[in-house]
């Protein structure tokens, strides 16, 4: 990327900063290429909405507001009462410019919201165990689509959905789509 080019011959450049911001070109191309390269035309965000259908008149809580937050929040502001958590908040005013949300300020809030999206990338366990025990109990959502996962123990359950799982899902509606398609051409719909 062009910026990223001027950063490195910039006289402020951080050997730190200059790490993180080439492990994070990394975990992006890894995730598009090992991951996403099967979704064809559908967007990500999409297959997001998709999954959530069943939990259309519930409030739903993102957490973030980089990209992937970003393209979650265009394809379910319209059909879901959106709340986002996020620390930028210049990213935070410009998404409130095109789409209509909540904003959570206190972080400690979330346990009121009965579906969460978190998608927030971070090696440190940012969900303790016992949080997430309690989300369990009472019978809350979990998505987490962050890589690496900030759940401690990766801990997931049929309520608490990894990644991984999320994975398998668009695996298999992108499985499904293929076969209506070879289904269809072979009744000539295509013709």
């Amino acid at each position: 990327p062009f910026v990223y080019q001027k950063y490195l011959q910039s006289p402020y450049r951080n050997t730190s900063i200059q790490r993180f911001i080439e492990k994070a070109f990394h975990d992006s191309k890894k995730i598009r290429t090992h991951y996403l390269n099967c979704l064809s035309q559908k967007p990500y965000s999409y297959l997001v909405k998709k999954y959530l259908q069943s939990f259309s008149n519930q409030k739903i809580l993102i957490l973030g507001s980089g990209k992937i937050a970003s393209d979650i929040i265009a394809q379910l502001h319209k059909q879901f009462s959106l709340t986002i958590h996020s620390r930028n908040e210049q990213q935070i005013s410009l998404l409130k410019e095109k789409f209509t949300f909540n904003i959570e300020p206190d972080f400690s809030n979330y346990i009121h919201y009965p579906v969460i999206v978190n998608t927030i990338g971070n090696s440190t366990p940012l969900f303790l165990q016992k949080a997430l025990h309690q989300w369990n109990e009472k019978g809350l959502f979990f998505l987490d689509l962050s890589n690496p996962s900030c759940r401690e123990n990766n801990f997931t359950n049929n309520k608490i959905i990894s990644f991984e799982t999320f994975l398998k899902f668009i695996k298999k509606t992108v499985h499904n789509n293929e076969e209506k398609i070879i289904e269809d051409f072979r009744k000539g719909s295509y013709l």
